[in-house]
């Protein structure tokens, strides 16, 4: 007997032979079977019985209901946790009073109205409760399934993600995730399940404190309300949402102080790039010499590679699908062709890989997007220790390039240099092929001088 359920097993099903059918002959293989057992049984998600599974989704679907209306639901996140635990335990009173009608049940305990000889659903009759839930849901029902915060913001991303600068991606969708289960402490901010409905002037000062609250930049806090209120202004545009007043107001700013970048120090980062071993200084180079990321770095094949001609082509990888984005060829410095030549792979497929032969930069798809393993950065982080603050990043020398390419006659260029996606007019006045010989060779002459 175990969780009130009786199990049986023979010894045949024990693949016992008949001389060990006995109590004393079977009592090990048993109990082997029995651990067994016990953690398949433990690891088996329970089987709720249908009036159990009732109870919580009522619980669920009153605070929605509130959610909505914008009304503190404080009290059923309360209740649905009680009950959660309850169910998980298996101890779950079936007859779980709504905290709406024990508030009233209490208010008229106040006035000396008795109601000891009530049990729970006389009480929730007595009171009006379930009438009062039967409006609102009937009311919620008529709504379209598809009007959940989470299904509105897939068919708002769904528009404009392709928008975003290629830079900014990934953020975009962490930002989009999070929007699906924000929280401020213990309190449920927004939900995937809630009905768009529930966003209203209130929602957004909550959604504004709960994004306040986070451990991160004041920056990326901006960031981050500026992408929920793009949402928004989305939301009120397809009429899922009334106009919000407070939507301009200055209480709801994130403010950043501006920081002048400074100048990249030519001195420090060539004296930097001297005590780097060979592999990473390739890295180095390749991000200053053609503008390269890590997963241009990581994914660089060999059709890519003219030694002979000194060139280098390439798109963008983490942008190439975009039709904008232009391919680019880079003149290599004598110290890029040194090390390619000295590090490449000529039997694998990238012509720079780990020492198993594999690539540097794995990037692969999932349900919740795509998740990526950069070995270059791993590599990095092990050289100069993880806990310790480090002078550069590896991302730090693709901007070093662009700075300098900002303040000389090609300042036009330095996107196309970084291999970016062309939106101005400007920009697509250069092409989808370009030909940055000219600059790299003026910027070999700052970051690798010859001798003297």
């Amino acid at each position: 007997m175990y969780k009130g359920k009786r199990y049986r097993v023979s010894c045949a099903e024990l693949s016992l032979p008949k001389e060990q059918w006995t109590e004393q002959g079977s009592y090990q293989t048993f109990a082997a079977w029995w651990v067994k057992k016990t953690a398949e049984i433990d690891a088996t998600p329970p089987v709720l019985p249908p009036e159990v599974t009732e109870v919580i989704e009522s619980l669920k679907r009153k605070r929605a209901v509130l959610q909505t209306a914008g009304l503190d639901a404080k009290d059923y996140d309360d209740a649905l946790r009680s009950a959660e635990a309850g169910a998980k335990a298996g101890d779950l009173d079936l007859v779980v009073i709504d905290p709406r009608t024990k508030a009233r049940a209490d208010f008229l305990a106040t006035l000396g109205v008795d109601l000891s000889h009530l049990d729970e659903v006389a009480l929730e009759a007595a009171l009006g409760s379930r009438d009062y839930w039967a409006e609102k849901f009937a009311a919620a029902a008529a709504r379209d399934v598809d009007r959940t915060v989470g299904a509105v913001l897939d068919r708002w991303y769904a528009l404009v993600h392709h928008q975003a600068k290629p830079s900014s991606i990934i953020n975009f969708q962490g930002y989009v995730k999070e929007f699906k289960a924000l929280t401020l402490g213990r309190k449920t901010v927004l939900d995937k399940t809630m009905p768009v409905e529930c966003i209203t002037e209130a929602k957004l000062i909550d959604v504004f404190e709960a994004i306040k609250a986070l451990p991160v930049a004041g920056a990326t806090k901006r960031k981050k309300f500026s992408t929920f209120k793009s949402f928004v202004s989305f939301c009120v545009e397809n009429r899922l949402v009334q106009p919000l007043s407070n939507f301009k107001s200055k209480l709801l700013v994130f403010t950043v102080d501006a920081v002048e970048k400074p100048a990249p120090d030519l001195a420090k980062i060539r004296t930097f790039l001297e005590a780097l071993p060979d592999r990473l200084k390739l890295y180095a180079l390749l991000a200053l010499n053609t503008g390269s990321n890590n997963i241009d770095i990581g994914r660089l094949r060999h059709q890519q590679l003219d030694l002979e001609k000194r060139t280098l082509v390439k798109r963008r990888q983490k942008t190439g699908e975009w039709e904008t984005v232009p391919k680019i060829t880079y003149w290599l410095w004598d110290e890029t062709i040194r090390l390619l030549r000295q590090e490449r792979n000529s039997l694998a497929e990238f012509v720079l890989t780990d020492a198993r032969g594999e690539c540097l930069y794995i990037s692969t798809k999932c349900e919740d997007g795509a998740k990526h393993y950069d070995k270059l950065k791993s590599q990095w982080r092990d050289h100069f220790g993880r806990s310790e603050a480090k002078l550069y990043t590896l991302k730090d020398f693709r901007f070093f390039s662009a700075d300098l390419i900002k303040e000389s006659e090609w300042r036009g260029m330095w996107e196309v240099f970084l291999g970016h996606r062309l939106r101005t007019v400007a920009e697509r006045h250069y092409g989808s092929n370009e030909n940055c010989t000219k600059i790299c060779q003026y910027l070999e002459t700052l970051f690798c001088p010859p001798p003297g």
